[in-house]
């Protein structure tokens, strides 16, 4: 069983330090965004679903080629693709991506027992009683 308390100290410091190390996370949709906003990532979110995302690779080199991308879509099997894609696009076109954190942040989804951004909110909120 893992305790709730430290995945979401865990998440919290992770958070900071992508805001600390001035990354851009990339994310699914609307929901993956207010959750971030919610855990208090105050740094640069993306939305990247109403975007081809060849048009939305040059679009980020244009706009934020100077900082490190981190793409925190969902790690169900869709997610995992779109995260390998871009990632690959991302680096082909000179972006760094870091890979570390959407690992660290995929850990505490497998701990939480959820797959996608928006279901680490289940931290942030008060657990039901029996």
């Amino acid at each position: 069983m893992f305790d709730r308390r430290k995945l979401r100290i865990f998440l919290d410091e992770l958070l900071r330090d992508m805001e600390l190390d001035l990354t851009v996370i990339l994310v699914e949709g609307a929901h993956d965004r207010e959750f971030l906003r919610k855990a208090g990532f105050g740094g640069i979110v993306v939305e990247i679903s109403h975007r081809p995302i060849v048009e939305l690779a040059y679009w980020l080199v244009e706009k934020y080629r100077e900082r490190t991308i981190v793409i925190l879509t969902d790690f169900d099997e869709q997610g995992e693709k779109k995260a390998k894609r871009l990632s690959g696009i991302l680096s082909e076109l000179g972006l760094r991506v870091n890979h570390r954190y959407r690992e660290e942040v995929r850990r505490v989804a497998r701990e939480l027992g959820v797959r996608t951004i928006e279901g680490l909110a289940r931290l942030y909120t008060k657990p039901r009683l029996p």
